[in-house]
This record gives C-alpha cells, structure tokens and sequence, in this order.
C-alpha cells in the first residue's frame, strides 16, 4: 500500500560512507499514457524540482501487438500506435510536469520492461519513477508485471508506488 525506492547496490557504494543525500540528476519516467502511469509525473516533478534534475519520459510500443491481420495489420497498428505516442506523450507532459523543469519525450518499439532498462542503461539514468497496476492471480501471471521486471534488471535505483485508495470516510463525532 505504500511507495518502495528499491535502490540499487552501486548507489549505496556511492553515497556510503560517508552519507550523502541521494540526489537524482536524471529521472525516467516510463508511461503508457494511461492515468494510472501518468500519476508518475507528479513525485518525479516534485523530485526534480527539489533536486534540480531533468525529466525523460518514455513510452514503449510493446513489439507484439496486433497480428489479427497478419503481418501488415501488425505493421500498421504499430506505426499507428507509435504516430499516436509521439503526438500523445509531449502534450501529456506538458500538462502534468513544470515548464520550468528540464524535460525530453522518447517513443521506442519494444519488449516494455527490457526497453526501460536499457534506457536507463544507455542513458546512465539516475532513478526509474513508476507505478504499479497492482495486478494479481492470474492476471499476475498472464500479464506479468512490467514493474517488477523494472525492479529486478533495471541499472539503477527504481521508485514504485501503486494508486492509493481514498482515505476512509470519518465517522460521526
């Protein structure tokens, strides 16, 4: 029910000893535009606001989308999807993260979770924010769970947190 900052081994080496606060200069913020994944938006703002940092933000067209059609229907709905991402995804940041706040987009084809990674890889990424659908059961194993892959692989410290439910109506004095 709460956030986890999973921090990465190489991070603690860095600030211990001796102690030095954890100051993300790059953050990613991985979405798929839903308003689940966008919620992200708001803790890395606050973060890179308070620690100066710049913001990536990243959707990633799964490579396995529609093979209804065959192959043209799948290399149309894909570069459908990727047209729509890169219209989609600036004009979401701009409404959710400062102007004042140093901020790129990025749209890229791919397995979600192994795209993330090497992202923050290649781009030597400080923190991944992201949240977590919260799926279980058969869901979980169907599905699979992007974030946990995130979690497991991803190069640096990953910042996960699920949509908190609303705070519990009070009761008559």
């Amino acid at each position: 029910p709460c956030s986890v900052l999973t921090v990465r081994e190489t991070a603690l080496k860095d600030a211990l000893p001796p102690y030095r606060k954890f100051h993300p200069a790059r953050i990613l913020v991985p979405t798929d535009l839903s308003e689940e994944s966008l919620m992200a938006c708001a803790t890395a703002s606050d973060l890179a606001a308070r620690f100066g940092s710049s913001i990536l933000a990243l959707t990633v067209i799964a490579d396995h989308m529609s093979t209804t059609f065959g192959e043209l229907g799948y290399v149309f709905e894909t570069r459908k999807a990727i047209e729509e991402a890169r219209r989609d995804l600036p004009r979401a940041m701009a409404e959710r993260i400062p102007g004042t706040i140093p901020r790129q987009t990025e749209v890229i084809e791919g397995s979600p979770a192994h795209v993330i990674c090497e992202v923050a890889r290649a781009q030597n990424l400080d923190l991944i924010v992201m949240n977590t659908h919260g799926r279980s059961g058969a869901s979980h194993l169907l599905i699979g769970s992007v974030t946990e892959r995130v979690v497991r692989n991803a190069p640096c410290s990953v910042w996960t947190f699920r949509k908190s439910p609303e705070p519990p109506a009070r009761q008559g004095s």
